[in-house]
């Protein structure tokens, strides 16, 4: 625009942009600021205006929110978000360390173990008889289910 001579009382315009925009526009001695600013304004877009449809679903119901309205809607779903995969993650961790125990019991008796499997004529005997090691019902069909993929 300077150079085509639609604003005139600009003199240079240097990007001094880093990490943030910046940009300095100088202008004539005898110019008012107001004027060039009102000008910058109306041929170009530093400032420009649009509609925004903000129709959300709140609390399961469609609503159109204000700007404020919607940054907090969208930072509740978020935090609910990450609660339900927290609270999934840890639900998974937990059956997996009580796994990981019962797999401690069984290697400190290791041999008892093997004895109760082998002498047992079905699998259901077999996890009858090692839940008096204080194993849980599922560290029993994990144990279970592992050894007899192993075993046959």
């Amino acid at each position: 625009m300077v150079n085509e001579k639609v604003i005139t009382d600009i003199t240079a315009v240097r990007d001094e942009s880093d990490e943030n925009t910046r940009v300095v526009i100088e202008i004539r001695r005898d110019a008012i600021p107001k004027v060039v600013i009102n000008n910058l304004y109306k041929h170009t877009a530093l400032e420009t205006s649009f509609a925004v449809n903000a129709l959300a679903i709140d609390h399961g119901r469609p609503k159109t929110l204000g700007l404020k309205e919607l940054i907090n809607c969208y930072i509740e779903h978020r935090r609910e978000v990450i609660i339900r995969r927290t609270k999934f993650e840890l639900r998974k961790a937990e059956e997996r360390a009580e796994a990981l125990e019962g797999y401690l019991i069984a290697l400190s008796n290791l041999d008892e173990f093997i004895r109760i499997i082998r002498g047992s004529a079905t699998r259901d005997e077999a996890k009858i008889k090692l839940l008096a090691f204080d194993f849980t019902r599922a560290q029993v069909e994990t144990i279970g289910s592992s050894f007899a993929a192993r075993h046959g």
